[in-house]
């Protein structure tokens, strides 16, 4: 991560996660060794890797630990250099698998043998963002509600649905937003899809220097949620939160 150009993956609208931000973003999910976990936009795997970390530390048995790195952690990238930089990442860290698939993960689902929606526990994400998809490039790709009637839709918006499409009932969500879409009036639609679709759980905001190592000044935010569509019938907290200091300089 440390040594690939910022700009090559900026080109791509994908910015690497500072690890920082992944240690607390992974010890806040705190993902079991039991639960499916998944990162569809996975880049170099460092959300995958910092599971094991933390798995390993709760794993009460050799053979479920080793059950959870061969064969619970899955991720998704559609660049070729980076799948082979996160597979390395995750043989280094003990995977002999390395479950990581060279696709784009907003492809019809009709597009994968071995992915199928409603089957992730838990997904753990910094989605590409800063890039739209217009309407001929929409036909390409699955069939996505936010991008409906819409001529222009920005990729992270179509990546929070996936993960939608991806996560069981009442699994986990922790992903990489800009912070627009939960303040900016043009991403009304978004907000109300989040409420009707999801339980939100936490937002915390990001300073905004968190993306400038890695080719990206854009103020941030991670929003927890859980798959959920009776929520929006009850009344529950929510908390929010902010960090001032992302731990470097």
């Amino acid at each position: 991560q440390n040594v690939y150009k910022p700009t090559t993956r900026a080109g791509m609208g994908q910015y690497f996660t500072p690890q920082n931000v992944i240690k607390f973003i992974v010890s806040a999910v705190q993902p079991t060794c039991d639960e499916l976990v998944l990162d569809p936009f996975c880049g170099s795997a460092h959300f995958l890797t910092e599971s094991i970390n933390v798995t390993r530390q709760n794993a009460y048995s050799e053979k479920l630990k080793t059950d959870f790195i061969f064969h619970k952690l899955h991720g998704i990238e559609k660049s070729e250099r980076m799948v082979r930089i996160a597979m390395t990442d995750m043989r280094l860290h003990g995977d002999g698998h390395s479950n990581i698939r060279c696709t784009d993960a907003l492809l019809p689902f009709s597009s994968y043998f071995d992915i199928a929606p409603n089957s992730f526990d838990v997904i753990i994400t910094n989605p590409p963002f800063g890039s739209t998809l217009t309407d001929d490039m929409m036909q390409y790709i699955g069939d996505f509600e936010l991008g409906k009637k819409r001529g222009k839709i920005p990729l992270e918006v179509l990546g929070l649905e996936r993960c939608m499409h991806l996560l069981r009932n009442n699994g986990k969500l922790a992903i990489v937003l800009p912070e627009s879409i939960l303040v900016n009036k043009s991403y009304s639609y978004v907000r109300e899809w989040l409420k009707i679709n999801t339980r939100i759980r936490a937002i915390i905001s990001l300073p905004i220097e968190t993306f400038t190592p890695y080719g990206a000044s854009i103020k941030t935010s991670i929003l927890f949620c859980s798959k959920d569509k009776t929520a929006h019938n009850k009344d529950y907290k929510i908390f929010s939160g902010g960090i001032d200091n992302i731990g470097y300089d």
